[in-house]
């Protein structure tokens, strides 16, 4: 059980809220539970998997537990705990999440951006208008860095997914590089360009897909940052503007070229004198991507959107966890050993 983001929501008590709540996207090497209102990701064995499946369609607890213990022979006293235990498992509240400095909360109008528990930005629940709360000064905040916080999640509401990322154009297509704020994105990223890479993104990616193939916005972080500079005036000076769909449409225009692979980097595991990497299962891969996403607002379109994006790319492209040495020198060393030992079909 793997928890992504953790918001507080009511327990699905009947079929039809477990269906809304819930989405089982099953993969080759397992099958993933996704909980939409709460970030939590459940991996299941093959009876969770069936009863996941049979109250997803509107079955009652007594008839899972029926055609359960004809499934897997077993009594139906014991099929019947299996599922009462599971489904009040899923009914439990999600533990509270480590507080981080950047949340987002839901209140009765949208979203409220804060900055260490102060709220700074109001987003309406549609996505349509931005409005600033607070004085930022006090904070030390700017308009323009509140703004670039909030785009990832108003462009989730608005269906577009984006990944926290870097990216490099190289052979064949787009190399995304992720991993927690601080793991090393930007720094690796610039020194593949140094190596004949082209640097594309340093934070965002808009991400998605298009005729089954996971697809990125090749300039939209240059579109992102030209808006994040002309609107963020206009919301400094009246402390509202509007928001439409056209300008958001906008900035993930343009150019689209394949993902062909995506790199995640753990800051905490550093060692070594080369870039090592260990291939992702499906489903590991599955649960990175939606780690590294942005749809902690607990919509549920959002949340569906990016397991919809996730699972493709999951299963099409090459994911993998990359260590990477310690420190910048040796960084730029292992990363001409590894640009001199590619070979010319693969890509960089």
């Amino acid at each position: 059980m793997t928890n992504l983001r953790s918001q507080r929501g009511p327990a699905p008590r009947s079929a039809a809220a477990f269906a809304h709540r819930f989405a089982l996207r099953q993969f080759p090497d397992a099958s993933l539970l996704v909980d939409f209102r709460s970030g939590m990701v459940y991996r299941l064995n093959p009876l969770a998997v069936q009863i996941c499946e049979a109250r997803g369609q509107g079955c009652s607890a007594p008839k899972i537990a029926h055609d359960l213990a004809q499934s897997f022979g077993i009594d139906e006293r014991r099929a019947k705990r299996h599922v009462t235990k599971l489904l009040a498992e899923l009914d439990q509240r999600p533990p509270r999440a480590s507080p981080k400095p950047l949340s987002f909360g839901r209140d009765a109008a949208g979203f409220v951006l804060r900055w260490h528990g102060h709220s700074v930005l109001h987003i309406g629940g549609a996505g349509r208008s931005i409005r600033l709360l607070g004085d930022l000064r006090l904070l030390r905040l700017d308009v323009a860095a509140c703004l670039r916080w909030a785009t990832p999640h108003l462009l989730a509401l608005h269906h577009q997914p984006v990944l926290h990322a870097s990216a490099v154009r190289c052979t064949g297509g787009v190399r995304a590089i992720s991993g927690a704020s601080g793991a090393g994105k930007t720094t690796l990223a610039r020194l593949l360009a140094r190596h004949g890479a082209s640097r594309i993104a340093e934070d965002l990616v808009a991400i998605r897909v298009r005729a089954g193939v996971p697809v990125v916005a090749a300039d939209f972080e240059t579109r992102l940052r030209s808006w994040v500079e002309d609107r963020s005036r206009q919301l400094a000076a009246l402390r509202l503007m509007k928001v439409s769909a056209r300008e958001l449409r906008e900035m993930v225009g343009g150019p689209a070229e394949p993902l062909v692979g995506v790199w995640f980097l753990d800051c905490t595991r550093r060692s070594g004198e080369r870039l090592t990497a260990q291939h992702t299962t499906a489903s590991e891969a599955a649960v990175l991507l939606l780690e590294n996403g942005f749809a902690e607002l607990g919509v549920r379109y959002a949340w569906a959107e990016l397991l919809e994006v996730a699972a493709v790319a999951a299963q099409s492209v090459p994911v993998a966890r990359v260590r990477v040495p310690h420190g910048l020198k040796a960084l730029g060393k292992a990363v001409r050993a590894y640009k001199q030992r590619l070979r010319p079909h693969e890509p960089g």
